[in-house]
């Protein structure tokens, strides 16, 4: 498994709402070796990828008795549950 720059070249470093900071030129300006990082496969290749910071759920109850209808939502319940 090798992570190329087409994969890692979205990672530009955060400065303010409305701008960002420059765009790698190589992966290391990115993630250095030894380095844990969340990838995805993306048809033959690998990118970088990230957890996300928010997480949303939908209830659907039924207001006449209270049941389920539908439960829906959340990233990760190993990294979410209390």
């Amino acid at each position: 498994m090798s992570l190329g720059m087409e994969g890692v070249r979205w990672a530009r470093p955060y400065r303010s709402d409305t701008q960002q900071g420059a765009t790698p030129r190589k992966v290391t300006d990115v993630v250095q070796p030894g380095q844990q990082i969340w990838i995805r496969q993306v048809n033959d290749q690998w990118w970088l990828s990230q957890v996300p910071d928010v997480n949303s759920a939908l209830v659907s109850l039924n207001p006449k008795n209270g049941a389920v209808l539908a439960l829906v939502g959340g990233f990760d319940f190993n990294q979410s549950k209390i």
